[in-house]
């Protein structure tokens, strides 16, 4: 996937929104097609700093499935995931490949060494994985933002 692009002005950058979608559900999203850069999402560079930080080149923008995240991230809503994260670096939100697909959820260190994957909405029971059962979880980035549309 290309990194960011500069528009005409220094003053925007371009992120690369593609055609995949991460399940905040149950069961994961299995992108069955071609991914590919569908459009761009410009904004403000300062804003791009400040809120997503240092690996701006690296920013992919996809779509948000399922009601698991709520409310912290909601069906329909586009996060901002920085690929160049490709293994846990904290307690936080993460793109992750498991063995049902593509999923956003929180990620949670355990005293044990295992990974609590976590659903913000508590209708969901959280999921821990532990030893072998680590090399299943393929983190593909870290969701660094979100945003989302409120219609009336």
């Amino acid at each position: 996937m290309p990194a960011i692009t500069e528009s005409e002005s220094e003053d925007r950058i371009r992120f690369p929104r593609l055609n995949a979608e991460a399940t905040c559900g149950a069961a994961g999203t299995i992108n069955d097609h071609y991914i590919e850069i569908v459009d761009y999402v410009t904004v403000a560079a300062a804003w791009a700093r400040e809120k997503l930080g240092g690996n701006l080149n690296k920013i992919q923008v996809i779509t948000a499935r399922g009601d698991s995240m709520e409310p912290t991230i909601e069906n329909g809503d586009v996060m901002f995931v920085d690929t160049a994260v490709e293994a846990f670096e904290g307690d936080g939100l993460y793109l992750l490949w498991y063995i049902d697909g593509l999923k956003a959820k929180r990620l949670q260190s355990t005293v044990g060494g295992g990974l609590m994957i976590i659903s913000d909405n508590s209708s969901y029971r959280t999921e821990t994985v532990r030893g072998e059962d680590l090399n299943a979880v393929r983190i593909i980035g870290r969701i660094r933002g979100a945003w989302r549309l409120s219609q009336f």
